[in-house]
Parts: structure tokens; sequence; C-alpha cells
């Protein structure tokens, strides 16, 4: 922190983590400690979804500044596991680093992913060096009213370029192929897929009258006699390999609907990892007071309601 700042009453940020103390430093504030502990919740939560990654074979990535000391951190969660294969599917995972500045960034920051697939690995790349083209904004600390501001902080969001990039790596990657091999079916998530259930891809382009000549097809109908059925045929026209995949890089698949988690459970959840169990049982505890308290003040205008009411309506 400059000390012309230090002077006007900025306080210099202290350390939360270092190489002895990864999952925070001992005698923290309160307030520091909070923002240690939430951040350790998440990295144990990451290493689940790296377990999970492991046994389905879909795509994972994480992303943190290169010297993060959150590299370490999940780490240390995947060594807690005490399981061989996920340390070894942890070390095997592809490093890829870049500067935010070659990928529409202001600044030279430096990014690492660390991903279980080499799709994102075209995006390493390096500062090429300030020139007349290539310019740097400079790293620069603001203080009013007594807090301070840090540049560092707007180079946490992704350039639109890397967006881009990152979109079009991922499409390039999953066109027509699909690495994720889920562990479940229909019949663990308690459905049941019968011929009543409308197909997710048609199995014809189109109907056709008269007999397709150069286009894979089937007939439908036969002819009433042996002899050519004419406009009583109709033929099936099977999709083109480049309509099918067309289709299918468009399709919603009904397991993305039926089983979505809704936002009210994410809620929850989230509530209950981050701020834990007693927040949540205050929160319930107020909302049933204020239920019971409702129903106490309501009961009087209820009684009027039901006063108010016809007596041969209640009848019927």
């Amino acid at each position: 922190m400059p000390k012309a700042l230090v002077r006007q009453g900025a306080k210099t940020p202290q350390p939360l983590r270092n190489a002895t103390h990864v999952l925070g430093i001992p005698g923290l504030n309160p307030r520091d400690q909070a923002r240690v502990a939430s951040a350790n919740i998440l990295a144990a939560f990451v290493v689940e979804i790296l377990e999970y990654a492991m046994e389905t074979g879909c795509f994972v990535s994480i992303e943190n500044p290169l010297n993060s000391w959150m590299w370490l951190v999940i780490e240390h969660y995947v060594k807690e596991k005490k399981s061989v294969r996920l340390s070894q599917f942890f070390q095997r995972m592809i490093s890829v680093t870049f500067n935010h500045c070659a990928h529409g960034g202001l600044r030279p920051k430096q990014t690492r992913f660390l991903c279980s697939h080499s799709h994102l690995s075209s995006l390493e790349a390096q500062c090429p060096g300030e020139s007349d083209t290539h310019v740097h904004l400079p790293y620069a600390i603001r203080f009013g009213g007594h807090k301070c501001s840090f540049d560092t902080a707007i180079e946490s969001e992704y350039p639109e370029l890397l967006c881009q990039r990152i979109a079009q790596c991922l499409k390039d990657a999953f066109s027509g192929v699909s690495t994720f091999r889920s562990h479940t079916n229909s019949a663990c998530a308690g459905v049941r897929q019968t011929k009543k259930h409308a197909s997710l891809i048609p199995e014809f382009h189109h109907i056709a009258k008269s007999k397709p000549v150069d286009k894979p097809h089937k007939l439908l109908t036969s002819p009433n006699s042996g002899g050519d059925c004419g406009e009583s045929c109709k033929y099936g026209v099977y999709h083109s390999p480049q309509q099918f995949i067309k289709l299918a890089q468009n399709l919603i698949h009904p397991f993305d609907k039926q089983f979505v988690i809704p936002d009210i459970l994410r809620l929850n959840v989230f509530n209950l990892i981050t701020k834990g169990i007693s927040f949540v049982a205050k929160v319930r505890t107020e909302s049933a007071c204020l239920i019971n308290k409702l129903a106490r003040e309501l009961r009087f205008e209820e009684a009027r309601y039901h006063a108010a009411i016809c007596p041969n309506r209640l009848k019927r």
C-alpha cells in the first residue's frame, strides 16, 4: 500500500493464508476468518465436483489466478480424501495458463485453468509484451471515503474476447460428440420411457408421397395390390448426418427440465453450506412464528367473512 494512502487512513490488506497455514493464518479477526472459512467450504465442494467428474467422465475446469493460494487449498482437500485414484486424477489434469491481455484484457493478469480434458488447451497464451499495438493499463489503488478500491478487482471479470474463445473451444469439443457418461438412466431417475413418449428427434426428416431416388428412406405404407401403389404409398425420408447433428445440438432433453433443481432449493442449499444449520433453523423458526402471528391476527377477519356469507349459499 502506498505510504500516501496510508497517511490518509487506508489500511494495508493483511495476508489470510501462507505456505504453512493454507487453510487460514491463526488469529484472524472474525470478518477475515469468516471469509477464509467460506472459501474453504467452496474449495472442499470443488473437490466433490472433481470426484464426480472422475466417476462420470464429464468435463470439468477450475479457474484461479496463477499465484492463488486456493490451488494449495484444493490440493489439501484432495489429499484429505485419501483416495489414490482421485489424487492421480488431480495430478493428471491439464494446466492452461495465460495472460488476460492475450485474450482482450487490459492488464497482463496471469490466470490458470486446470482441466480434466484438453478442450481449453488452445487458450494457452502469454503476453506478447507492450508495443504500439499492445498497451497495458496500470494497476492503480484508489482511496475515498475511508475505503480502498483495487484495479485487480476489475480484472476478476473475464474479457469478452476470452468468453467468446472459451465458448468456441467448448463448441468445437462437444459438437456432435458427448464425453459425458452418466451412471444413471431413466429407471434410476424414477421415469419409465414408453412408446407414448414423443421422440426427442423425429425418426424421419419428412414424409414423401413419391419414392425418393437419391435419399435413404423407408416405405411406410404397402400397396394394396402387388403393383405400384402410386400416390397411396408414403415414404419416410431419413435425416442426413448434418441435419441430425443440427437437431441434436439444439435439443433440450426432458430430463433437463424435469429434474432441474428449483431456485428456492438452490438458495436453501447455499445458505446451509455457507451460513450453517443455526442460520437456517433461525430463519425457519422466524417464518413459523410469523405464520402463527398472521393466523391469530386474521382469525377475526375470517369470522366476519363467514358471518357475511349468505346461509343459503353455505348449504349449497
